[in-house]
């Protein structure tokens, strides 16, 4: 867990930060336990001030570009990669400090976090546009990545991303939770170690090798002291472009494991965050809010499959409204399942319109649109078609 403190007076974060606040702390950072660093397994791009790691495999376009969540190795997404990997290019990246990649300037805000990602896909000679993908703390990149280079973005997706208000709402009452250091002067504590079940064994040895070094633990330090700052930053940039959207939502309670004293604010924790989750499916025309019924924070480790479903449907979209990322030999033509996902929202098929909106914490009515009877929606994406806005089908149970 964590905990953070300003000097002069204290915070008592424990939990709420690794669950909530796009803290993706797969493994919270412990003594490192390494024999010696094995080699990157991608490229080292100098970027001018520092380099940074980037894998990128498979052919094909448009390219997905993802984005870890904070105190995350990119590794973390090696079985999604290499699933993308057969219809698309995929690259993952780790940001300045983490993994193999060199400490950059500073401070770190989302701000100069996106402006790096450009530089890295620009001198690496990744041709865009992208989809961007980004976890957690890391999709406040995605988001401002397409606010500032919309002509490189061909889709987002969004998985259980941060919000640029979530800190301001959760000090509102009733909840009144602080989730951020409001200075800049803090230090953070690190203790534990837990490391999630879903991490392939290859993960698991790159995260014990470079996940846990000073380095890395400078690096979330930094992010998280300056987390304020990137919030503000995307709400300063203006509205998204219009480009195919989805986000991805845990369909899991983490309050309790966060550290949330009681089941009603647990509950509230939880129904904040669907509502910010929904916030953000609603900010462009062409959207969907899916919920992952079987995941917490780390989706992509708890069910990758979706998230490889969610990104194959934007890519799918992409393809076929813009030029710049056809191919001659596009995706076979098959369903994507999206087992064990409520679709709380669909504005992306015009066949499938649905719009289960959460309201707001005391406006009554928001558990009741969560958990009411017949209130599931599953469906499923035909891929490959040049009309991917009718390839949608809804059934009544997961497809076997």
């Amino acid at each position: 867990m964590l905990r953070s403190r300003d000097r002069g007076r204290g915070y008592g974060w424990s939990g709420p930060l690794a669950v909530f606040l796009a803290l993706s702390v797969l493994t919270p950072m412990a003594e490192a336990r390494m024999d010696g660093s094995p080699d990157a397994p991608g490229r080292m791009i100098d970027i001018g001030t520092h380099r940074l790691h980037l894998l990128c495999e498979g052919e094909g376009s448009p390219t997905v570009v993802i984005d870890s969540g904070l105190g995350a190795l990119a590794f973390e997404w090696r079985s999604v990669q290499r699933t993308l990997a057969s219809q698309f290019t995929t690259c993952i990246y780790d940001r300045a400090g983490y993994g193999w990649s060199e400490p950059g300037p500073q401070p770190r805000t989302t701000a100069r976090i996106t402006d790096e990602l450009a530089l890295l896909l620009e001198r690496a000679e990744i041709a865009g546009p992208y989809v961007l993908v980004g976890h957690s703390f890391g999709g406040y990149t995605a988001q401002l990545f397409a606010r500032r280079f919309p002509e490189r973005t061909a889709g987002l997706v969004l998985v259980d991303a941060s919000h640029p208000e979530q800190v301001q709402r959760y000090l509102e009452s009733p909840l009144r939770m602080n989730t951020a250091p409001a200075r800049k002067s803090g230090r953070i504590v690190y203790s534990g170690v837990t490391v999630h079940d879903g991490l392939p064994e290859e993960v698991r040895a790159a995260v014990y090798a470079v996940g846990f070094t000073p380095k890395a633990r400078l690096a979330m330090t930094q992010e998280y002291l300056w987390f304020r700052d990137s919030a503000a930053e995307v709400a300063a940039a203006g509205p998204p472009p219009d480009r195919p959207l989805v986000v991805l939502t845990r369909g899991k309670d983490t309050a309790e494991q966060s550290g949330v004293e009681s089941a009603a604010r647990r509950g509230l924790f939880e129904l904040i965050w669907l509502q910010l989750q929904h916030e953000l499916a609603s900010t462009v025309p062409r959207a969907a809010h899916i919920v992952a019924e079987h995941s917490g924070h780390q989706m992509h480790l708890d069910q990758p499959e979706l998230v490889v479903d969610a990104i194959g449907m934007v890519a799918d979209f992409a393809r076929a409204e813009n030029a710049a990322v056809r191919v001659e030999t596009a995706p076979a033509n098959g369903w994507l399942s999206f087992r064990h996902a409520r679709w709380q929202v669909d504005r992306l098929h015009a066949s499938h319109l649905l719009d289960r909106s959460p309201t707001p914490p005391g406006g009554g009515s928001m558990a009741d649109a969560v958990t009411q009877p017949g209130a599931t929606v599953r469906a499923r994406h035909y891929i490959g078609s040049d009309r991917p806005q009718f390839q949608v089908v809804v059934y009544p149970e997961d497809p076997l």
